[in-house]
């Protein structure tokens, strides 16, 4: 058993998932924490594969921390842990477009690595706009790109949305939040009468100039 220490405070410090694809998400020093002003830093690299399946190897990873007393506990002595999302997810959907199938869509010259430290909200003033706190990326070296495999089926459809990345789907890309200025995205398709099309555009597009965290 365990006592909680009279009248003290305790840091909680958490992040998940812990593993994932059987991999642990920071090992050897790969993330540290600050006591003092309660900051916890970690080096990420966005996963990539050689069969296309890039976004279903990456994973949604978060993080938490609380300072509990015995007062802010519940009635089981549970700690309250609000976790922040570090990284973006990015999903697709059509819109005005011909009946189809989408094979493979590529993301173009983005960071897929870099240093990063999450700052709990109001912790030296940097996270009081959001709840949860705020993460601050760095030192994010060379671009890359990542692609996706998909067989998804859309429909002739002049109006209306259709998902090409479901609710809650593995082929989701969790990627670095950054600036999207130079990044390109590739639509891979098979129109309905079997010839292969390639559409290519800016990421960057009216009021999306960026990816953020969560």
């Amino acid at each position: 058993a365990r006592y909680w220490p009279e009248d003290e405070t305790l840091d909680f410090y958490a992040y998940a998932p812990y593993l994932f694809k059987n991999n642990k998400q920071f090992d050897n020093g790969a993330l540290t924490i600050d006591k003092t002003d309660h900051t916890m830093s970690f080096s990420y690299t966005v996963p990539t594969t050689t069969d296309g399946n890039d976004a279903v190897a990456q994973p949604d990873i978060m993080f938490a921390y609380a300072a509990c007393s015995r007062s802010n506990t519940n009635e089981q002595g549970n700690v309250p842990l609000e976790f922040a999302h570090a990284l973006a997810a990015v999903k697709f959907v059509a819109n005005d477009i011909a009946g189809c199938t989408i094979n493979r869509i590529t993301l173009k010259g983005l960071y897929g690595a870099g240093d990063c430290t999450f700052t709990p909200a109001g912790e030296d003033g940097k996270g009081k706009d959001k709840p949860s706190g705020t993460f601050a990326w760095n030192n994010l070296g060379d671009k890359k790109d990542f692609t996706q495999k998909f067989d998804v089926k859309l429909n002739d459809q002049q109006s209306g949305e259709q998902p090409i990345t479901g609710e809650d789907s593995p082929t989701t890309f969790m990627m670095i939040p950054q600036q999207l200025a130079d990044a390109t995205v590739v639509v891979e398709l098979t129109t309905n009468d079997g010839q292969p099309q390639e559409v290519e555009g800016k990421l960057a597009s009216g009021n999306l100039t960026e990816w953020k965290a969560g």
